[in-house]
């Protein structure tokens, strides 16, 4: 019945498991109940901080002399307590040891399973005040029918955050009907387009402030359905899992495909497909010929795509690896592909249908079905006579490997290299976890779906120093966030084997430049100017980035040639996709937009200290008086300057501008933090174009001018890096900028855009 099939050890001994079922014959399978002992509890996280209202999930395994363990965090069976009343602790069973922060102070968490001794844990709750909620995005759009998924989270003043999205206490509502909401908890904070028009998205938590967000429903239309991909093959047996995207007018998608209202359906029996809903869209090949396989969502046109199931035959089941060496207690994952007479192949590892056995007791095998494969040693296996792993599939042949278990003993786990350092912009270091045994071989531990990878800061709290790739597959590799130190962890199984390493983030290395200038507020916008922003290309013009006039005098009517839609103070330009994401996005003045008054202003402050900053740098290489032209040049990290003497920062003359009318490369030489500045009075490129290599970023390239730029002449131009002019700012038709127009540093300035410009990230 329900439950059935479960067994508990109850003395050292082997049993034989017995299932039989009507008359058919009894199938067997052999338990070994060790006479390991009970350790006592262990509970982690050993250490841990939330603030007030913060929670903390904790985990109380129970350790055996051998080496397993059994988690007792949700047995009934299982006593959490607090030792004040600074937290509270969540019932005893399903969804027990989540603690929750009362009032700020220490607090003992202890878990007592039975008679064995208890474990306990340290939680300090932390008096950081609750700064409210913030929702995010800000500002997005959707269509009618389309969803935006909305995030509370509430901040605190030590930085630490909570995400209220889903909490039963959140009340999300919306300010009118033309959007809906989810209802509150699991699965909350959902907006459905309903009508056209904006939407005012509001999250209250308790008596905390409550946090709005903006939502625009547009008037888009469906363009109806598209199945991907549209042309398949696959053999028979073989899947393939299709997708339902429904287009709009405005360019925007959803996806349909697991929608409960999506149909699918398949032209013939050559093929089924799964239910509707959660999973649909998997074809799979029953008989070789043609299917057309549709996918139908309310009224708007149906799509098709076309299947093709091949007359390829299985060639049978192929177990890897087919050669393979564990410990007692270790573990090996194999893998059953089905191979085809055409060359494709598919994994059958975890199907039902498929059948994994061993040949001897000194291995098992996890049970069918997800998870299936996972072979344990149990007893060392005596010399050339492994355990023979076997895979069957339904009627196509088995296949089989070879596990020799090992009488080694592990001697532990050991993280390399124990100490490394990275920069925080882009760089990472692959760790690695190796397990060493007692007969000095070695088993890397690093991608096993067992192995728990780990970052924690040093000391706790705060950002996210460094964060890891998901266990499994590719597990190891941390990337650095934000400078400091990690300590990286790998454990391997429950209770097995564990190690740490210390990853030190360091600051970007400029190299002899310096840091890049902070843009603050600036940093996201592709276009700033101060009394004029005008383009007449139409759609050969796109800002990939905010835009916006600072001047308290300039209005919308200073921006030319880019409004199309909407109405104050929600102009919109399909010629802008702000930061955001949001296209058609909004050009920000004194009467449209997002920004206030006071913003700008310290939009336009933050624009001059930037330009303050990058001119007022001594340069490490000059070129003379007058024009340079930097074609054919190739170009290290560095500051030029044109006129001025090496050291000294100067002022350039009228006469002190830079050229381009062929390419110029800027050499990283490896360096991807290596930062670029070009200091001039103008900047006038024709058809030169600027080429990055050796590493080099076009955010670490900035261009400031005194005066103007003119970039591009009409003809191809790709030019890279950022660029702070004092006045104005022409950008060619057929010009694409990697980098920002930042124009009118030093007051009145205009920009002309007829090219493409892209923020970079």
């Amino acid at each position: 019945g329900v439950g059935a099939g479960v067994a508990t050890g109850v003395s050292a001994g082997v049993v034989t498991i017995t299932a039989t079922y009507g008359v058919i014959p009894a199938a067997t399978a052999t338990l070994t109940v060790t006479n390991a002992t009970s350790k006592g509890l262990k509970l982690t996280p050993a250490t841990a901080s939330t603030p007030v209202t913060g929670t903390q999930q904790y985990t109380a395994l129970e350790i055996f002399s051998d080496g397993t363990s059994i988690d007792r965090t949700t047995d009934v069976a299982t006593t959490w307590s607090a030792s004040n009343g600074n937290a509270t602790l969540s019932p005893n069973g399903v969804g027990a040891g989540v603690a929750t922060g009362v009032s700020a102070g220490a607090v003992t968490i202890t878990a007592t399973y039975g008679v064995i001794p208890a474990a306990t844990a340290t939680l300090t709750v932390t008096n950081a005040t609750s700064k409210g909620l913030k929702l995010t995005p800000a500002i997005a759009s959707t269509p009618v029918t389309g969803i935006q998924q909305y995030t509370a989270i509430e901040t605190f003043s030590d930085g630490t955050t909570i995400d209220r999205t889903t909490n039963v206490a959140t009340t999300w509502s919306a300010s009118n009907g033309n959007a809906t909401l989810s209802p509150t908890g699991v699965g909350a904070g959902v907006a459905t387009g309903v009508s056209a028009g904006a939407v005012t998205i509001t999250a209250t938590y308790g008596v905390i402030p409550a946090a709005t967000a903006t939502l625009t429903v547009t008037n888009a239309t469906s363009n109806g359905l598209k199945v991907l991909p549209a042309l398949a093959s696959i053999p028979v047996t073989g899947i393939q899992q299709y997708t339902a995207i429904e287009t709009f007018s405005d360019g925007t998608t959803i996806d349909r495909t697991e929608d409960a209202t999506t149909i699918w359906s398949a032209s013939n029996g050559n093929a089924t497909l799964s239910p509707n809903g959660v999973g649909g869209g998997v074809a799979t090949g029953v008989t070789a010929g043609v299917v057309t396989i549709t996918a139908t969502y309310g009224v708007i046109p149906a799509a098709t795509a076309t299947l093709t199931v091949t007359a390829a035959t299985s060639k049978g089941l192929k177990v890897t690896p087919t050669l393979a060496k564990i410990s007692v207690s270790g573990t090996q994952q194999f893998m059953a592909l089905e191979i085809f007479s055409d060359g494709t192949t598919v994994d059958r590892t975890e199907d039902l249908a498929t059948t994994w056995t061993s040949d001897s007791v000194n291995a098992t095998l996890s049970p069918n079905g997800v998870g299936a494969g996972v072979a344990t040693g149990v007893n060392a296996t005596p010399v050339g006579v492994p355990v023979v792993i076997t895979a069957t599939y339904g009627v196509v042949p088995s296949a089989t490997a070879d596990l020799t278990v090992t009488a080694a003993t592990s001697m532990g786990l050991k993280v390399t290299p124990a100490t490394a350092t990275i920069t925080i912009s882009g760089g990472s270091q692959q760790f690695k976890a190796i397990e060493t045994f007692s007969d000095g071989t070695t088993f890397d531990r690093t991608e096993d779906p067992v192995t728990v990878w780990s970052a924690v800061n040093i000391p706790i709290g705060g950002a996210a120093v460094a964060t890891l790739s998901p266990d499994g597959i590719g597990a190891g590799l941390a990337t650095g966030n934000v400078i400091g130190q990690s300590a990286i962890t790998a454990t391997y199984g429950v209770a097995g084997p564990t190690d740490t390493a210390t990853l030190t983030v360091t600051a970007p290395n400029p190299g002899i430049a310096g840091p890049a200038p902070d843009l603050k507020t600036a940093s996201t916008y592709g276009i700033i100017a101060t009394n004029a922003i005008t383009n007449s290309s139409g759609p050969l013009t796109h800002i990939f980035g905010d835009v916006a006039l600072t001047l308290p005098s300039s209005t919308s009517t200073s921006v030319v040639g880019f409004f199309d839609g909407g109405a104050l103070p929600a102009l919109t330009s399909t010629n802008v996709t702000n930061s955001d994401g949001m296209s058609p996005g909004l050009i920000n003045t004194t009467d449209n937009g997002v920004l206030s008054l006071v913003q700008l202003a310290q939009l336009q402050t933050d624009l001059n200290d930037a330009y303050l900053d990058l001119s007022g740098r001594a340069p490490t290489s000059v070129y003379p008086t007058g024009v340079k032209d930097l074609s054919g040049l190739i170009i290290t990290p560095g500051i030029y300057a044109v006129g001025g003497v090496v050291g000294v920062p100067g002022v350039p003359a009228v006469t002190d501008t830079l050229g381009l009318s062929g390419p110029v490369v800027l050499d990283a030489q490896g360096n991807a933090d290596a930062v670029f500045i070009f200091q001039a009075h103008d900047i006038t490129t024709t058809t030169g174009s600027v080429i990055l290599q050796g590493g080099a970023q076009p955010q670490n390239v900035f261009w400031v001018l005194t005066a103007t730029a003119t970039i591009g002449n009409g003809a191809s131009t790709f030019f890279q890096g950022t660029i702070v002019a004092g006045n104005t700012i022409t950008v060619n038709l057929n010009t694409n900028v990697q980098g920002r127009m930042l124009a009118g540093a030093l007051g009145a300035g205009a920009i002309t855009v007829n090219g493409i410009i892209t923020v970079p990230q």
